[in-house]
């Protein structure tokens, strides 16, 4: 944290997936050009084929994020775009946040940041929305983007997200402690080396970037090497937890 994505390269667009939850076979989310900033956005064409029969629910889901402190939802673009200039009843565009899975239908929760179904508009003008508090959670939280339509030419276009997550505190001042936790060299092409600010026993979790852990192991020392070198090329997140909770997660690339 902070965290930036226009979807406009590699790195901003890596650990977004989707979720069909409704008929298949149609458009899915597509990142592409006329963003509100170039070159990217995101956006999803509307569904054709069985009219009013077929009904699409689409979700795209972000990289895990670690809001322990909680979180916002600072700021982002929309443009919902509709060729009758409304929306019909089937029609649906939400922000969420999941926990615990990016799977909607795994999630510990599923909680609806906003509506913005009537933003639908033949105007095809990109507005601001933003300013979302995520609450606190131990654990990986995901902000996600709904998308339900039948046969309306109903297309929403996302643009320049940005998040901040708060800083946790406490008498101990556990803020000044994980901020001396060190990860180097970043990127890394075979070892990559984790510091801590004393001996502590702990445990540490690597997992790329949709989340899925692929290594973990407990250490007690300063400092500690990784053999990365078999890894690809790619954005990875390694959590480290002490007490059977997790202090910090750290975001890394191998190259």
């Amino acid at each position: 944290m902070p965290y930036y994505s226009g979807f406009d390269n590699a790195p901003e667009q890596a650990g977004w997936q989707q979720f069909t939850k409704g008929a298949t076979g149609y458009f899915p989310w597509n990142i592409g050009a006329g963003g509100y900033s170039a070159p990217n956005a995101l956006s999803h064409d509307y569904p054709v084929g069985n009219p009013g029969t077929d009904t699409v629910t689409d979700w795209y889901v972000s990289p895990p994020f670690h809001f322990y402190g909680g979180g916002h939802l600072d700021s982002l673009k929309i443009n919902l775009y509709s060729i009758t200039d409304t929306f019909t009843a089937q029609d649906h565009f939400g922000i969420y946040y999941l926990t615990g899975s990016p799977d909607p239908a795994l999630a510990d929760t599923v909680v609806l940041l906003a509506d913005l179904t009537a933003w639908a508009s033949s105007s095809n003008n990109w507005r601001d929305t933003g300013g979302f508090a995520i609450p606190p959670y131990n654990g990986s939280t995901y902000i996600a983007f709904k998308y339900i339509a039948t046969n309306d030419w109903f297309v929403p276009n996302v643009d320049n997200i940005n998040m901040t997550g708060d800083t946790v505190n406490s008498v101990n001042g556990p803020a000044a402690y994980t901020n001396n936790i060190k990860l180097f060299p970043n990127p890394s092409s075979g070892t990559l080396n984790l510091q801590m600010p004393d001996n502590k026993p702990s445990v540490i979790t690597l997992s790329d970037a949709y989340g899925r852990s692929i290594r973990r192991q407990e250490v007690q020392a300063l400092n500690t090497s990784l053999d990365v070198s078999d890894l690809a090329n790619g954005t990875y997140f390694i959590s480290i937890m002490q007490g059977g909770r997790n202090i910090r997660t750290l975001n890394w690339a191998k190259q």
